[in-house]
């Protein structure tokens, strides 16, 4: 299904946007090109109320294991080797989780060629990986899920051969209670998971013959999410850990089994612990070393990210915060910042029940809005907010599963978006000028 670019008189016919108009007593959209995506009162959990878009334009959308009986939409995207690997949430006890393969050689209309069905939620964030290859995908899972659901599964690290695309097969698995976030790099010719992991060593080598295995080979400081990049500047793979309140720290992994720490950035003037570190990425604009960090909040403020420049590791420069529009807080995660991808001087956000966001960091310290898609596209399935119990309350707080889209993560590759909606799916878009 395509769909157009959503004019501003459509935005205010559907009744959730409207310029100036706020839910919370919140200002209006100010800088915002288009209506408020946040702006007015109305059925949160009703997803036929929010499709809306400026900037891109929808080509594809598909549903994963989504029906109207099951919430088992898009959890966490990679893109490596011409494939998208969408992880499903299978957020309910009968759900599946696991992933769908799509081969993306014409980006706006992924072709699905292949699934791994996987009895129980992955849980965590960035919790699936593939190599720069895209022969083989990591699984990391937990034994519970933010909202108290019991994995029936053993919890742990999973190797996934997927070679064969039509026929993914586990290759290995080591056994440990949480793996919430993974992340794969290829280094001096070997793949190498990083992981947000209840284990002291939580780098592996993967060993893919005779038999495929994960081999502990260290340890790193990882909080959270984390991203390996090939940094140009010094010719090194550099490892960003976004450390929840420990902050943002940098570390050379060109010999992965002996991480060297190079620099640490944390939220200038913190106030009572405002903002959780939660995802950083990076790349080279106009020469410089520019990272962008992501808060995720629950509290009666605006959730927040940072542009830093970080071309100076011992010395990393706070550019610019920002927030979207409208002061409205993230409460109880509903309008909290999730995960970001960095392509060019274009910087993209998950930003849960607040959809999809483009910004244009031309100018590191004044970003601009470019760009909203708000997932619209129902599969008839209606959010329950799930049961109260004690790990939910301690873990989630008012985690606002209930609310449709929320929006999980996006990924990037030239020519088109990709948006993980938790209830309704998959999306690609075309980024308009």
């Amino acid at each position: 299904m395509q769909r157009a670019l959503v004019l501003v008189l459509t935005l205010l016919a559907a009744g959730c946007v409207s310029p100036g108009a706020s839910d919370d007593g919140g200002t209006d959209a100010g800088a915002l090109p288009f209506p408020d995506p946040m702006g007015q009162d109305h059925d949160h959990s009703d997803v036929r109320l929010h499709a809306a878009a400026y900037g891109f334009e929808q080509t594809f959308h598909h549903p994963l294991a989504g029906s109207p009986t099951h919430s088992a939409g898009a959890h966490v995207l990679d893109a490596k080797g011409g494939y998208l690997f969408a992880g499903i949430y299978g957020g309910e006890a009968d759900a599946e989780g696991g992933f769908f393969i799509f081969d993306i050689a014409d980006p706006l209309a992924p072709r699905e060629v292949g699934r791994y069905r996987f009895p129980g939620p992955l849980a965590g964030d960035r919790s699936l990986e593939a190599t720069v290859d895209a022969e083989w995908a990591v699984l990391g899972t937990e034994a519970l899920d933010c909202a108290g659901h019991i994995n029936p599964f053993a919890p742990g690290l999973y190797l996934i051969d997927v070679r064969d695309k039509a026929r993914p097969v586990p290759a290995a698995f080591t056994p440990m209670t949480m793996v919430h976030s993974v992340t794969i790099h290829r280094i001096g010719g070997e793949d190498y998971v990083f992981a947000l992991a209840s284990v002291q060593e939580n780098i592996f080598r993967i060993v893919k013959s005779p038999v495929p295995r994960f081999e502990p080979i260290g340890s790193v400081s990882i909080g959270h999410d984390s991203v390996v990049f090939d940094d140009p500047l010094l010719g090194k793979p550099l490892l960003f850990a976004a450390n929840g309140g420990a902050g943002f720290v940098v570390s050379d992994v060109s010999d992965p089994a002996n991480p060297k720490q190079l620099g640490e950035w944390n939220i200038p003037d913190r106030a009572d612990d405002m903002y959780y570190i939660h995802t950083g990425v990076v790349d080279i604009i106009d020469g410089r070393r520019i990272a962008v960090v992501t808060s995720e909040d629950w509290e009666d403020y605006p959730s927040a990210l940072w542009v830093i420049d970080a071309t100076d590791l011992a010395y990393m420069e706070t550019l610019a915060q920002w927030s979207a529009p409208g002061e409205h807080p993230a409460a109880g995660l509903r309008y909290s910042m999730h995960n970001p991808r960095l392509l060019g001087k274009d910087l993209y956000l998950s930003y849960y029940h607040g959809g999809a966001w483009r910004l244009d960091l031309g100018q590191p310290s004044a970003p601009r809005v470019t760009g909203l898609f708000m997932p619209g596209e129902s599969t008839g399935y209606v959010p329950e907010k799930p049961k109260t119990s004690a790990y939910a309350e301690r873990q989630c707080g008012e985690f606002a599963f209930a609310d449709a889209p929320f929006t999980m993560d996006v990924e990037a590759v030239p020519g088109a978006l990709y948006v993980a909606d938790l209830h309704t799916g998959l999306y690609a878009l075309k980024p308009l000028p």
